[in-house]
């Protein structure tokens, strides 16, 4: 590379760097206001913001322009029926475990600790999953549950945006815990409530009918959502220790920790 070329990116990147500062700078313009003081006042009774000044700090107004293509209308929009939906489903701050006991029964979600990038581990063992006895709205609660508890674990020197990473088991998966409704479901949550909140997504060892549902399911995704997800089968293990490191992958998936207590 010459150094005319150097010179055209670091223009380049200057050049994106001052956009977006000023696409921050609109969309804190448009959040202050009464609608963004309702919106910020319910985060933090929602139980995602600590401080009503949150909602304008950079690195959350930077997170939503992200997932909306640095369009500040559209974010702000976006913000505020995030907010509505966190206070209606979360009023006291949480999701309570009382709310979804079914699924803490089903012990098929575990938390691991952080990976080598500082993101929380979220592993789902799909075995144990019911996809013909669940409820659809007490299943999205649980998955809201074990997410915000994986942010929680973030690392936030090494993962300040607070991004999590999923494996997802799908061993001896048979046809009652194939539930593309419930996948649909999960995706959503991430485009909707908890964007940019994905850091990686492991599919582990996908049986053959897994490839069909995924087929249909997959061409519906962001790209930008399908670059972040890779497919393993158990002959690249050592891909995934990787990935997440050998001190937090359970023996299982070729690393050296014990397998914890499910979510609870």
């Amino acid at each position: 590379m010459t150094v005319a070329e150097v010179e055209v990116i670091c223009t380049e990147v200057e050049t994106r760097a001052k956009d977006q500062e000023v696409k921050i700078t609109d969309l804190r313009g448009i959040l202050d206001s009464d609608d963004g003081r309702k919106a910020a006042a319910q985060l933090v009774q929602g139980g995602e913001l600590t401080s009503a000044d949150q909602l304008l700090s950079d690195q959350y107004l930077r997170r939503w322009l992200r997932a909306r293509r640095w369009e500040p209308e559209s974010a702000a929009r976006s913000i505020i029926a995030h907010a509505q939906w966190r206070v209606t489903n979360m009023p006291t701050g949480a999701i309570q475990p009382s709310e979804i006991s079914n699924e803490l029964a089903c012990g098929k979600a575990f938390l691991l600790g952080c990976d080598k990038q500082g993101r929380g581990i979220l592993l789902f063992q799909a075995r144990k999953h019911n996809g013909w006895t669940r409820r659809l709205e007490e299943l999205e609660k649980f998955c809201c549950y074990v997410m915000d508890k994986a942010i929680t674990m973030c690392d936030p020197v090494l993962n300040p945006r607070g991004q999590i990473s999923f494996i997802l088991d799908l061993t001896d998966m048979g046809a009652v815990s194939m539930d593309v409704q419930a996948v649909q479901a999960l995706f959503k949550l991430l485009g909707e409530h908890y964007v940019e909140r994905l850091g990686q997504m492991v599919m582990y060892n996908p049986p053959y009918l897994f490839w069909g549902a995924w087929n249909t399911l997959s061409p519906l995704l962001p790209p930008v959502t399908k670059q972040k997800i890779q497919v393993l089968d158990p002959t690249q293990r050592q891909t995934l220790v990787d990935m997440m490191g050998a001190s937090v992958l359970p023996t299982e998936y070729g690393g050296d920790a014990e397998l914890a207590a499910p979510a609870q």
